[in-house]
């Protein structure tokens, strides 16, 4: 497969601008969002997060991966130099816009750590990470919130790296939070329905035990990161009618996968809307 825009070898000298900037990263996104759709189609395994799959994925794919990895890590020193440059001279200070590719940055990086790692527990070593997202995705709504609910452009968005943490960080402090920014976030980014996502993501904390968010004395997350058998991935909907109403059944595995993609897969009728299907 060709990369059209982002491949290592393109990337060398600073950035003219962040619109150059976001032009090399949109393209980087596109191949990678291709790549693990491709993987799905191939593994089972997720369309947006692609986890576990590692064992799984042939080595033209991982050889892709990698290379995808390699240009954003060329993206990301180029974007330093860039925002060094802009920001000389006067207060150092990061724009909403520059806040914005760095979080897509982070998220791209992190989807592809899920693509190449062959277990949930891979996540324990990213909780840093996770929380940078978190910290971005707060001051980038901050800054665009004048008043009431966010409103930011329909082609960038929050939801979707908030939506990551929720699902895949192992600190529950962080987890929690990332669901209460949500409530901020616009009604609906791209494909991303804020409600949707939400209702989700609470579906997922409860799954794996925590049903409420931590107190305040933050205990809860001083305590032993869950157990790989305790938690569930490869979440996958379907539509089903029961009674004669449309409901949403989520299929998901729990604990440890087989490297053969084998595992069987458990079934529970949600409340959840059927959109999140189309999507997971």
């Amino acid at each position: 497969m060709n990369v059209r825009v982002g491949g290592p070898g393109t990337l060398s000298g600073p950035f003219a601008d962040l619109a150059e900037a976001r032009r090399y990263l949109d393209g980087i996104a596109e191949a990678l969002y291709l790549e693990v759709r491709n993987i799905h189609t191939s593994t089972g395994n997720s369309k947006v997060l692609g986890s576990g799959s590692a064992e799984m994925v042939g080595e033209d794919d991982s050889s892709l991966v990698e290379m995808l990895r390699l240009s954003l890590t060329k993206w990301h020193a180029r974007f330093v130099t860039l925002t060094n440059d802009s920001t000389s001279g006067r207060p150092s200070h990061t724009s909403s816009a520059e806040a914005m590719l760095l979080l897509q940055h982070l998220s791209l990086n992190m989807i592809i750590e899920g693509v190449l790692c062959k277990s949930e527990m891979a996540y324990d070593q990213h909780t840093a990470t996770f929380e940078c997202i978190l910290s971005l995705a707060e001051r980038i709504l901050s800054k665009n919130r004048p008043s009431g609910l966010a409103v930011l452009p329909l082609d960038s968005g929050v939801i979707a790296p908030l939506f990551m943490i929720a699902l895949k960080c192992r600190d529950i402090v962080v987890r929690w939070k990332a669901v209460a920014l949500l409530e901020l976030a616009p009604e609906q980014e791209c494909m991303w329905r804020r409600e949707d996502v939400i209702a989700f993501a609470k579906w997922k904390l409860r799954k794996e035990g925590h049903d409420d968010p931590p107190t305040s004395d933050g205990l809860q997350s001083k305590t032993v990161p869950l157990v790989e058998a305790a938690r569930s991935h490869s979440e996958r909907g379907s539509t089903q009618l029961v009674g004669g109403k449309a409901v949403m059944v989520l299929h998901f595995k729990v604990g440890e996968s087989a490297a053969d993609g084998s595992s069987a897969f458990e079934s529970e009728i949600t409340d959840l809307s059927a959109d999140m299907g189309d999507i997971l």
